[in-house]
C-alpha cells in the first residue's frame, strides 16, 4: 500500500460559478442536407489549439450547470473528427437484424464550456425495408435526440442531428443508435434475415464541437477526476522549468519523468506528448496554448514566475493549483485566463517526494487549493506484475477481476429486466461478459500446462437444444458448454480448462457469450425472449498454474504489450534512462516514451535511474537500458552492437538478403547444443526462421557539409539488443536525424496505431501509418527466471530421444566401470577366490 500523509493549505478562493444555458434541441435535418458554411479552421482534424484539458479539474457537473467561468469575449473555439477517431480503429458501425443498437462513448472535458455540438451522420441501409415500419433512432445519454425512416428507395442518407447542451455531463457520454428493421415479405419475417441491415460510415460521419475555455474552480480534488480517454486529438502536455543553458539537469529530468507518467497514466491507453520548456519568461508561454501547464521546480527556482507570497506557504512537499489571477502584480495580468498545477518544495527531496506523490496517488486529492505532503511511503511491488495479474498460481474470482454477478442476454432476441414496481424497465441486459486480467511477458511452461476456469452459472427454462454458453480468450474460440436442460440448470463448480498457448504477454481478455435459442422458432410464432438468460457469479474463478519467464529478445511486441524486460519491475528499478544530451526536445521525447510505458502497467517509474551525457557515465550494468537521443551525440560504444550505428563517419545498417527455415541452433548452451545435435539423429530437427544479412556501411561524399545521422532521413528508429557491457541486459535505442525530428516522431510512436503494430527487433517510421517498416533481428538472446528444475524440464520436454540416449549410455557407462571397480576389488583382497566363482 502507498501512504501519503497531506497537510492542507488554502492559498485562493474558488472562481465565481455561472451557470451555461442550455440550448434547446434543434430539429433533425435527414436526407442529404446543405453543407454547413466553412468554419475559420480546417475541419478535417482537431484544430483546438487551446491546452489540452486533461489535468484541468472538472466540475461534476452537466454542461448547463457549470461551475466555472469562460473567457469573455472570447471566439469559439472549434474542434471536429470522425466518428471512428472514438471507436478504437473500427471504420464502420453495421445494426443487424429486426432491432439492432451500438453506442459510442464520447469525452467531454471539465474545461470546455460547449456552445454547439453537431453530429453529421452518414449511413446506408438495405433497400429490402419497408419505408413506414423501418427506423433508425439516435439517443445522447439514454434520451433520443433523433428518428427518421429508412428509405429503401434512398439508401444513402445524411443527417445533421445537433447535440443538446442539457444532455452532456462532464466526462463520458454515450451515443446510441438503434433501429428497427422490416422487410417487404407479405408473411412473417425472419428477425435475423440477411437483408435487415444499416450500416453508418464511422469515417465519413463528423462530430463538430464549438467551445469557449472554462476558468477552472481551483482545488487539487479535481486533478484526478479528467476525462479518463481523453480521444479529442493526442493528449498534451507542457512542463515548465527553469533551465540553466537551454538544458536540464538530473533531478529536472527526473521530476519530469515523473510529472509526464502521471498525467499518461490518467489518460489511461491515450497517447499523451510531453513537453520541456524554459520558464521565463512565463507570461508569454501560458498564453501559447499548446497543451496543459505544470511548473515544476524548487521553491526559489519558481519564486519570480509565482511571488514571494506563493514561496512563503511552500515549507514541505507541495502540490497546488494557481491561476493566473494569482499573478496579478507578480508578473502582470496575462492576456487570457490560465490555470497550471504546481509541483514543489524547498529542495531537490521535497520536489521528488511530490512528483512521486502525483502519479502513485489513485484517490482524488483534497478538495483544497493546495497541500504539502509529509510523508510518501512506497510499495513493493513483485517482478513481472501488471493489472490484474495473477500471482503464483493464486485463483481469482470473477470480482478480483473487476466482474460482478451479471445476467445475460441472447443477441438472438435480447430480453430486458423488468424491476419489480410498476414493471418499468431497468436496464437493457449485456450479450457478453469480458475479463481483464495481466499475463507476465515470457510466460514459459516448460511443458504443456493448463489453465482452469471455474464458473458458477444458472440459465433459463425452455431453450432450444443447440443453446450454449461460448468461451473466448484474446478472441480465440476456446469452448462451448451446452445449455440443454429443458428446466433450465444450475451449475456450480463447472471447469473448462485452455492451454496456455493462447495467452499473450500483458493483457488478455477472457469472453462468456450465451448463444440462447427461443424454443420455438416458427416462421410465424411469437417469439418469447425474456426467457434467454444465463447469469453468470462473480464467484467463479480463473487460475494458472506457477510457471517460470524465459522470453527469447529482442522482441518490440513484448515492449508494446508489456514493457519487458524494461518494466520487469514496475517501479523501475531494473531500468536506466540515458539521454544523448540534456535540450528540451531529446528530454520531451524521453518523457513521451516514459509515459507510455507507464500507461502499461499504470504505476510510475519511480526507482528508474535517469540521466543525460551517456558516455560520460558508468554503464548501468546491473539494469536495462534506454538510449534516446539524436544520432550525432549517440557516441558510445553501445550503439556499435545495434541494427543501426553510427560510427567512423558512417551510419552501418543490417539489410535483410534472404529469409529461409533452417535447424533451430542454440546460441550458447554448451549441453543443449550437444543434445540438439543427438536429438536430430532420431527426429527431424525443429525448424526456426533464419535471416541472411548484408550491413551497409553508408556515408556523404566528401563534399557534403551534411552530417552522417542525415542519412535516416525524416524517420525515427527504434531498435533493441543485447547490451554488449552485460550480457542478459537488454537495450532500447530511440533515435533520429535531429532532436527536434526525434521528438516529433516519438509523438507519432506512441499514438495506438504505430504502437500496438511494433514487433520485431527494429523499427522505421515517418508521419503516415503506412511508413512503419519493422524488421526482424538478426541475432538473438534469451532472458528470463528459470531456475534448474524448469530448465531440466524444459530440456526433457524439448530433447527426449537425446535425453534418453545420454541417460542409457550413462547407465551402461556406469554398470561397465561398476564390473571394472569390483573385479580389481576381488583380485586384491579375494586373490585365493576363482574368477568364475
Amino acid at each position: 500500500m502507498t501512504a501519503i500523509a497531506l497537510s492542507p493549505m488554502v492559498i485562493a478562493q474558488d472562481a465565481a460559478p455561472q451557470a451555461a444555458d442550455a440550448a434547446a434541441p434543434a430539429a433533425v435535418q435527414p436526407a442529404n442536407p446543405p453543407a454547413d458554411q466553412p468554419a475559420d479552421q480546417p475541419t478535417d482534424q482537431v484544430t483546438d489549439q487551446s491546452p489540452n484539458p486533461s489535468t484541468s479539474p472538472p466540475t461534476g457537473q452537466a454542461m448547463g450547470q457549470s461551475a466555472t467561468q469562460s473567457a469573455n469575449g472570447a471566439a469559439p473555439l472549434r474542434a471536429e473528427q470522425d466518428l471512428a477517431s472514438f471507436l478504437y480503429g473500427k471504420t464502420s458501425i453495421m445494426l443487424q437484424g429486426a432491432q439492432a443498437r451500438a453506442s459510442v462513448t464520447l469525452p467531454l472535458p471539465a474545461a470546455w464550456d460547449v456552445q454547439a455540438f453537431t453530429l453529421r451522420l452518414k449511413y446506408r441501409n438495405s433497400g429490402s425495408l419497408v419505408r413506414d415500419r423501418s427506423q433508425l433512432r439516435v439517443a445522447l445519454n439514454g434520451l433520443i435526440i433523433g428518428q427518421f425512416a429508412l428509405d429503401p428507395e434512398r439508401p444513402e442518407g445524411e443527417a445533421r442531428i445537433p447535440l443538446p447542451r442539457d444532455l452532456l455531463e462532464v466526462g463520458s457520454n454515450y451515443l446510441e443508435f438503434s433501429v428497427a428493421q422490416h422487410t417487404n415479405r407479405p408473411s412473417c419475417e425472419d428477425p435475423r434475415a440477411p437483408e435487415l441491415w444499416t450500416q453508418i460510415d464511422a469515417k465519413a460521419s463528423t462530430l463538430t464541437l464549438e467551445y469557449q475555455r472554462l476558468f477552472p474552480t481551483l482545488k487539487l480534488s479535481g486533478i484526478n477526476n479528467f476525462v479518463k480517454r481523453h480521444r479529442w486529438g493526442q493528449g498534451r502536455l507542457r512542463i515548465l522549468m527553469p533551465l540553466t543553458d537551454g538544458k536540464a539537469d538530473a533531478d529536472q529530468l527526473r521530476w519530469g519523468a515523473l510529472v509526464a507518467q502521471a498525467a499518461a497514466i490518467g489518460l489511461l491507453f491515450n497517447p499523451l506528448e510531453s513537453r520541456l520548456e524554459p520558464l521565463h519568461p512565463f507570461a508569454k508561454q501560458v498564453n501559447a496554448h499548446y497543451g496543459d501547464i505544470v511548473l515544476v521546480g524548487t521553491r526559489d527556482q519558481l519564486k519570480g514566475a509565482l511571488g514571494a507570497d506563493w514561496a512563503d506557504t511552500v515549507t514541505d512537499a507541495y502540490l497546488g493549483i494557481r491561476s493566473s489571477q494569482d499573478l496579478a502584480g507578480t508578473a502582470g495580468k496575462a492576456a487570457e485566463p490560465w490555470v497550471a498545477l504546481v509541483v514543489s518544495g524547498r529542495d531537490e527531496a521535497e520536489v521528488t517526494r511530490a512528483a512521486t506523490a502525483l502519479g502513485v496517488m489513485r484517490e482524488p486529492l483534497p478538495a483544497m487549493p493546495s497541500a504539502l505532503i509529509k510523508t510518501l511511503e512506497l510499495p513493493d511491488i513483485p517482478d513481472n506484475t501488471g493489472p490484474h495479474a495473477l500471482i503464483d498460481g493464486a485463483v481469482a474470482s470473477f470480482a478480483d477481476l473487476g466482474a460482478s454477478t451479471t445476467t445475460l442476454t441472447s443477441p438472438l432476441l435480447p430480453a430486458t429486466l423488468f424491476s419489480g414496481e410498476g414493471g418499468d424497465v431497468l436496464a437493457d441486459l449485456p450479450t457478453s461478459l469480458g475479463l481483464n486480467f495481466w499475463v507476465p511477458a515470457g510466460f514459459f511452461p516448460g511443458r504443456p500446462l493448463e489453465g482452469v476456469v471455474t464458473l458458477n452459472f444458472s440459465y433459463g427454462a425452455r431453450l432450444r437444444g443447440d443453446s450454449v454458453l461460448n468461451l473466448s480468450l484474446n478472441g480465440i474460440f476456446v469452448r462451448a458448454i451446452p445449455l440443454d436442460q429443458p428446466a433450465g440448470s444450475v451449475e456450480r463448480g463447472y471447469e473448462v480448462r485452455f492451454p496456455l498457448s493462447l495467452l499473450r504477454p500483458g493483457s488478455n481478455q477472457l469472453d462468456l457469450s450465451p448463444m440462447l435459442v427461443p424454443s420455438y422458432t416458427g416462421e410465424c410464432d411469437l417469439r418469447q425472449g425474456e426467457n434467454l438468460l444465463l447469469t453468470i457469479d462473480a464467484e467463479s474463478s480463473l487460475q494458472l498454474p506457477p510457471v517460470q519467464r524465459l522470453a527469447t529478445l529482442p522482441d518490440l511486441e513484448l515492449l508494446a504489450r508489456a514493457g519487458y524486460p524494461w518494466l520487469r519491475d514496475p517501479t523501475g528499478s531494473d531500468l536506466a534512462v540515458e539521454l544523448g544530451d540534456a535540450t528540451p526536445a531529446t528530454a520531451s521525447a524521453a518523457w513521451t516514451l516514459l509515459g507510455r510505458m507507464a500507461q502499461i502497467t499504470g504505476v510510475p517509474l519511480f526507482r528508474a535511474s535517469i540521466g543525460s551525457n551517456i558516455d560520460e557515465q558508468q554503464p548501468n550494468e546491473d539494469r536495462d537500458l534506454l538510449m534516446i537521443g539524436a544520432v550525432p551525440v549517440l557516441k558510445s560504444k553501445l550503439c556499435a552492437a545495434g541494427p543501426i550505428s553510427c560510427r567512423d563517419g558512417q551510419v552501418r545498417i543490417d539489410y535483410p538478403v534472404l529469409e529461409a527455415v533452417m535447424p533451430a541452433k542454440p546460441d550458447k548452451q554448451w549441453a543443449e547444443r550437444g543434445l540438439a545435435g543427438i536429438e536430430s539423429w532420431f527426429d527431424p530437427p525443429k525448424g526456426r526462421l533464419g535471416r541472411f544479412d548484408a550491413r551497409f556501411g553508408l556515408t556523404e561524399p566528401e563534399s557534403s557539409t551534411r552530417p552522417s545521422g542525415d542519412l535516416l532521413g525524416e524517420r525515427g528508429a527504434l531498435f533493441s539488443f543485447e547490451s554488449p557491457n552485460a550480457p542478459g541486459r537488454a537495450v532500447l535505442m530511440l533515435t533520429a536525424r535531429t532532436p527536434e525530428l526525434l521528438q516529433e516522431r516519438t509523438a507519432r510512436l506512441v499514438q495506438p496505431d504505430f504502437w500496438y503494430n511494433l514487433k520485431g527487433g527494429m523499427v522505421l517510421w515517418e508521419q503516415t501509418e503506412q511508413s512503419l517498416f519493422s524488421q526482424s533481428p538478426r541475432r538473438t538472446f534469451t532472458v528470463g527466471e528459470v531456475n534448474t528444475g524448469t530448465w531440466l524440464n524444459y530440456l526433457l520436454s524439448a530433447y527426449p530421444a537425446a535425453l534418453i540416449s545420454v541417460t542409457l549410455l550413462l547407465a551402461v557407462l556406469l554398470a561397465s566401470l561398476l564390473f571394472v571397480v569390483t573385479g580389481r576389488f576381488r583380485r586384491r583382497r579375494h586373490p585365493q577366490v576363482p574368477e568364475d566363482a
